[in-house]
């Protein structure tokens, strides 16, 4: 049974809800809709970052009408990797000479295009170019023997040319996802900092023209060893569309914040210069099928660090 102290306190709580009630009850009703603030990572333009199919690798394009009345979008793939026919048949996209037109006939009108889970490895990015605002969304999932295994989200990246974001080591591998949308190349340069905002680790790098890079950021800047958390800024001397990727036990979507949008001139550190030294084969009369072993060195004999390296033979 309720005692007397305690109706006191109940009053006082149902008495704002009353109120709150008569208020919305002569309040107009055209007025309290409009005061649902749109989705604000809604846009006319969205620069889908990474879409990629094959090898158990999925892409699902996700898009959202926001807009009070019809709309369409215009979807473009950038590097010839991925185009509409590698995704599943929908009623709502129409092919239109080279591109694809996505049709959203109402508000809320919803479209998830599927890859078709091709045998080898296809990597793309996307422009969606709309009538009215869409919110966009890419889902990433890997699966093995047809168990989904992990998966993510991807926002559509934010266009500037200066971003931050966090750096977790413990939890896992930051990537930067970025496309150079320019004619030419762009230079950026990498700055890692301690949880005091010091600068540990600095480096630049050169971006080709029309490109999208997926880099892990151990890739572009030397993390020390005993580094256990901080931020990254990646500062360009052109704007790009950037945005983030973190990979441990999980994906997970890690848009950085856009600190500018002005470009900044970026002194280039010095190259490295990679040569190879002492290369060697085991056996040089060889029958089909034979074994054999070929030893190289390969030093860099430049000032500047050289990220990671693959030879071929």
């Amino acid at each position: 049974m309720m005692s007397a102290h305690s109706y006191p306190d109940f009053r006082f709580r149902l008495f704002p809800l009353i109120l709150a009630a008569l208020a919305l009850a002569f309040y107009p009703m055209d007025k309290a809709a409009n005061a649902q603030a749109a989705d604000e990572t809604a846009k006319r333009f969205n620069h889908l970052p990474l879409v990629a199919d094959g090898e158990g690798i999925q892409s699902t394009l996700l898009i959202t009408n926001v807009a009070d009345s019809v709309n369409s979008c215009s979807l473009v793939f950038l590097a010839n990797q991925l185009d509409a026919n590698d995704f599943e048949t929908h009623d709502r996209l129409r092919q239109s000479g080279t591109g694809t037109t996505v049709d959203l006939p109402s508000s809320g009108s919803h479209v998830s295009m599927v890859s078709r889970n091709g045998r080898t490895l296809a990597a793309d990015s996307a422009t969606l170019d709309c009538a009215e605002p869409v919110v966009a969304r890419v889902l990433i999932t890997l699966s093995a023997g047809g168990a989904l295994q992990t998966a993510a989200t991807l926002p559509s990246a934010e266009t500037g040319a200066k971003f931050s974001f966090p750096v977790i080591p413990r939890v896992g591998g930051n990537f930067l996802i970025a496309r150079n949308q320019h004619a030419s190349g762009v230079n950026c340069g990498v700055e890692l900092l301690d949880e005091s905002g010091v600068v540990v680790a600095e480096r630049s790098h050169a971006f080709p023209a029309s490109t999208t890079i997926a880099r892990n950021l151990a890739e572009l800047v030397r993390m020390p060893p005993a580094f256990g958390g901080g931020s990254a800024t990646v500062t360009c001397d052109r704007q790009v569309a950037a945005t983030g990727l973190l990979a441990g036990a999980a994906l997970s979507g890690l848009p950085p914040v856009v600190l500018s949008g002005e470009s900044t001139a970026i002194t280039p550190t010095a190259p490295p210069d990679l040569v190879v030294d002492s290369a060697s084969v085991s056996d040089d009369t060889l029958e089909a099928g034979q074994a054999f072993t070929l030893r190289a060195t390969v030093r860099n004999t430049g000032d500047g660090q050289a990220g990671n390296t693959t030879l071929r033979y």
